[in-house]
Parts: C-alpha cells; sequence; structure tokens
C-alpha cells in the first residue's frame, strides 16, 4: 500500500513493500513546485530500502536524468483549476427525453493483469460479465472496459462498470477519463471535475470531456476551443457537443 509522507511541505513520500520476486513499483504522484523550478536538475529522489527489522541497507540519490517531468495542466496554468466551483453551472439543463452531451471513451492498454487472466483463466465475454458482478478486482482494467461496452444499450449497467473500474484503479488515468465521460453523461459536474484531476490529459477524449465541463461551468470560451481541437482531430461526440450547446443557447 502506497502512502505519503508526511514530514514537511518539502518531501513527498512513497512506501511499498517488496519482495525478491516482485521489485517494480508502479506509481503516481503530484509534487507542488515552486515558481520558477520547471527542471529534473532542481529535483532529487531518494530511494531508500530496508530490510524487515526497518534497518536502512541501501540509500541511493537519482541522478536527473533518471527523473521525468510531466507537465499537467496542459490547458491551465494549474490543475487545481480543473475543478472548479460548481454551484453556479451555466443554465444547460437538459430535460428528460432531450438530447445529451456524449462522452468520448478511451480503451485502455493491455497489463499484466490481460497476460495472466489469459494465460490462467482466458475469460469469455459472457463469463467476464459475471466476474464483474461477483469479484470486479479479478479483472483487468481493459476487461471491466469490454464488460462495459457491452452494456452500451443498457445505460445504467454500462455507468456502474464505468465506476466500478476507478473504484478499483482510483489512480489509473485511463479509469479516471472514462469515469469523467460517464459523469458528464449522467449531469455530475462535480464529480467530472474531481475524475479530470486524475484522467489521462493528451486525448481527444479528454478534450471532449474538459470541453463539456468549461461549458457546464460557464467558461464558454474554452470549452469551444477543446471541443473544436476534438472535432478537428476526428471527435464526433465533440461535434454532436457543439451543435447541442449552440442549440440549447438558442
Amino acid at each position: 500500500m502506497l502512502q505519503k509522507r508526511k514530514k514537511s511541505a518539502e518531501v513527498t513520500g512513497v512506501y511499498a513493500a517488496i519482495n525478491p520476486e516482485n521489485q517494480y513499483i508502479d506509481y503516481r504522484t503530484v509534487i507542488p513546485v515552486r515558481e520558477g523550478i520547471l527542471s529534473a536538475s532542481l529535483l532529487s529522489i531518494r530511494a531508500e530500502i530496508f530490510d524487515e527489522d526497518g534497518h536502512k541497507v541501501r540509500s541511493t540519490i537519482l541522478s536527473s536524468r533518471e527523473i521525468k517531468i510531466e507537465r499537467i495542466g496542459r490547458y491551465t496554468s494549474n490543475l487545481s483549476n480543473v475543478l472548479r466551483d460548481t454551484t453556479k453551472v451555466a443554465d444547460l439543463q437538459i430535460k428528460p427525453g432531450k438530447k445529451s452531451f456524449k462522452g468520448c471513451y478511451w480503451e485502455p492498454e493491455r497489463d499484466a493483469t490481460d497476460e495472466r487472466n489469459q494465460k490462467e483463466l482466458d475469460f469469455s465475454l459472457e463469463e467476464a460479465k459475471v466476474i464483474a458482478n461477483l469479484k470486479p478486482h479479478l479483472l483487468s482494467l481493459r476487461e471491466l472496459y469490454m464488460v462495459a461496452l457491452s452494456y452500451k444499450d443498457e445505460p445504467e449497467k454500462f455507468y456502474k462498470i464505468i465506476e466500478t473500474s476507478v473504484k478499483i484503479y482510483p489512480t489509473n488515468p485511463v479509469a479516471n477519463l472514462n469515469a469523467a465521460n460517464a459523469a458528464i453523461e449522467r449531469g455530475d459536474i462535480r464529480m467530472a471535475g474531481m475524475y479530470l484531476q486524475m484522467a489521462l490529459y493528451d486525448t481527444i477524449a479528454y478534450k471532449n470531456c474538459r470541453g463539456v465541463y468549461e461549458l457546464l461551468c460557464d467558461n464558454t470560451y474554452e470549452g469551444i476551443r477543446l471541443l473544436k481541437s476534438a472535432k478537428a482531430e476526428g471527435c464526433e461526440e465533440a461535434d454532436h457537443n457543439l451543435k447541442l450547446f449552440f442549440e440549447l443557447n438558442q
């Protein structure tokens, strides 16, 4: 289990138990930085290894070339700006039976769980649907996504699997992106903003979702800009959402 160290505002720590058979730690963390600190040469990461008795056996500082800086907030100067005050949402309410905004969903890539399941369990779609209801944590994110797609004509079941996916994989950028799109379709703007903070951002699916989110938060310029950018890249959902926006505001 990964936890942040609470020493000071200057230090972020990640703890993980490892064994000789599993020495790969995959995690994602966000470190707030002061203005101007945009170079890996100004950051340091220390890896400390402890034995079972809690004694430090090794301490290593990673070189700057081993540190990768991912600039989130491609569309805003601060990622926290994604989460807006939704108490003043634009008057774009969708009446029952009317058209609604559409999300653009992103298929997760195959991962180690996929490979394991294919080798050991080899679920058919029908089997995966049963497992998704009984023991969803046994499925990979991609398998859960395939189950969700099978319920495209049953919205409540589709949304349930999408929400289950992000609960099982809470830090996965694709799981958060799809959950944000589902929230947009259901009109849950607050949750959409929460999921967008951890979503895979360099995709047309993000632009579409973020565009609708900005429109609903009364940031019309940014919303239209993002949706038109997604439309230009071939996103049909963005085209639909743009037309719906102008239709609702006639």
